[in-house]
């Protein structure tokens, strides 16, 4: 599952919600052993990419700490 938000002024973002956990398994192409469906999950990981790209849209993986520093923190906001 996966949001894409068009902000304003920020532009695009997409939260990744669990199509990856972590930086390592979007770059590897990992899929979590517990997943119903492999093949499924890396079809989706590949058109996920595709509006990534194709959009020039900010990745925020959000198991990532290192990605939740991309949002401001309360009060601040993306416009």
């Amino acid at each position: 599952m996966a949001l894409l938000v068009n902000f304003r002024k920020s532009g695009p973002y997409i939260l990744s919600g669990d199509q990856w956990h972590f930086t390592e398994n979007h770059e590897r192409r990992q899929v979590p052993t517990w997943n119903y469906d492999h093949d499924h999950t890396i079809t989706s990981g590949k058109k996920l990419d595709d509006v990534i790209s194709a959009m020039h849209a900010t990745l925020v993986i959000q198991h990532e700490p290192a990605d939740n520093v991309k949002l401001p923190k309360l009060p601040g906001f993306l416009d």
